[in-house]
């Protein structure tokens, strides 16, 4: 994931579905394999350091409350 969109979608479809926000994907052609076998296998994608600190920045949860 490269990187997050606010308000990128504010049909009422997109918001219905994720609050507006869209995601955007970089994709390298020499990591495409790789990525989509860490995807299938373990449920992981790349993030960017921009999606990172948005993570950092949000509070504590437990796993089941990210599900």
């Amino acid at each position: 994931m490269w990187r997050l969109n606010w308000m990128a979608d504010m049909s009422s479809r997109g918001v219905s579905a994720s609050f507006g926000i869209m995601a955007n994907y970089r994709y390298y052609p020499e990591q495409i394999e790789i990525n989509s076998k860490n995807y299938i296998e373990r449920r992981t994608i790349l993030i960017s350091d921009q999606v990172t600190e948005l993570v950092r920045q949000l509070p504590e949860m437990s796993t089941d409350e990210c599900r």
